[in-house]
C-alpha cells in the first residue's frame, strides 16, 4: 500500500498542474485572439431568421448572447450543443458564417436537432462587421446592448451560464 501513494501523489500533483497550465493558457490565447468590437454594432443583426420571414429584433429588456459559428468549423460543430442549451433560458441569436445558403443551414440545424435563431451570413459581411475573424466567438450583451463578455473558441455550457450570472 505504501508504494502506491507516492506514485498516486506524483500523478495526481502532475495532472493537476497540467489542468492548470492548460486553463491559464487557454484564458491568455482567448485574451489575445478577442476581437475588438464596435460600438453600437448589435443593429447590425436586423436581418431575416433563417425559416422565417421576420427579421431579428433585439429585445430591449434583457441581455442576449449574439454567438458567431461557422458550419465548416470543427470546433462549432463541436459548441453549437451547448448554445442550443443556453436558447432556451436565454435570448440567444447565432450567426452562421460562410455556410452556405439558407437551405444549407435549415439542413445543419435539422441534423444536429438545433432549435435556434440564425441569421445567415453568407458572405462573412456581418461577422466582419462585429470585426469576428476567429470562430467560434460569443458575445454577450447587457440589457442596455453594452457588450459584457467576448470569447473565442469552445465553451462549456456553465461557463456562459456563470457569465450570463453577471449580465442584467
Amino acid at each position: 500500500m505504501q508504494n502506491k501513494q507516492p506514485w498516486f501523489k506524483k500523478w495526481t500533483k502532475e495532472i493537476l498542474l497540467f489542468g492548470v497550465l492548460f486553463f491559464l493558457t487557454s484564458v491568455i490565447v482567448n485574451f489575445l485572439r478577442q476581437p475588438e468590437i464596435p460600438d453600437n454594432v448589435l443593429s447590425n443583426l436586423n436581418h431575416p431568421i433563417v425559416g422565417t420571414q421576420e427579421n431579428y429584433s433585439r429585445p430591449s429588456s434583457k441581455p442576449i448572447i449574439v454567438h458567431f459559428w461557422g458550419s465548416w468549423c470543427p470546433v462549432c460543430k463541436t459548441e453549437i450543443a451547448n448554445i442550443n442549451s443556453l436558447a432556451k433560458d436565454y435570448e440567444v441569436i447565432t450567426v452562421a458564417v460562410n455556410s452556405g445558403n439558407d437551405q444549407d443551414i435549415k439542413a445543419f440545424l435539422q441534423k444536429h436537432g438545433l432549435q435556434l435563431k440564425v441569421i445567415n451570413d453568407e458572405k462573412g459581411e456581418i461577422a466582419s462587421g462585429f470585426g469576428i475573424e476567429v470562430f467560434p466567438t460569443t458575445l454577450i450583451y447587457d440589457s442596455n446592448g453594452t457588450l459584457k463578455f467576448s470569447e473565442v473558441g469552445y465553451r462549456t455550457v456553465a461557463g456562459l451560464i456563470g457569465r450570463m450570472l453577471f449580465v442584467k
